[in-house]
């Protein structure tokens, strides 16, 4: 085998091991770096108590990592619209409840994400 092969496949193998060995860490780190990007106050911090608590009941350290790696991901236009929704004194639940209601699609993966339960389609 090629010294140089060998090298870079023991260090991708080292590399992942340790990423692996830190993801739990990791994923708490990335669900807390998440809810600072919110307005502070009550749901922020209700948010951030349901999604570690998602966190522990995920089976691997792949899934806690994936989890906490998508809360990143196309959250932008429901963070504009729950600190617009908040401003109005409405609570989260009521704002995911009415876009169920008018749209069970549009929230479908934020509430798949969030840990809130699965959505579920009415017709």
């Amino acid at each position: 085998m090629d010294p140089a092969i060998f090298a870079w496949s023991l260090l991708a193998s080292l590399v992942a091991g340790v990423l692996m060995a830190a993801a739990p860490a990791l994923a708490r780190w990335l669900v807390r770096l998440r809810v600072r990007f919110l307005t502070p106050g009550p749901e922020a911090e209700r948010l951030m108590e349901e999604w570690l608590s998602v966190l522990l009941e995920l089976r691997t350290r792949g899934e806690q990592l994936r989890f906490a790696l998508l809360l990143f991901k196309g959250f932008r236009a429901l963070q504009i619209e729950v600190e617009h929704r908040a401003a109005q004194t409405q609570t989260v639940d009521a704002l995911l409840e009415g876009k169920r209601q008018t749209n069970p699609w549009l929230t479908a993966g934020v509430i798949a994400v969030s840990g809130c339960g699965r959505p579920r389609l009415r017709g």
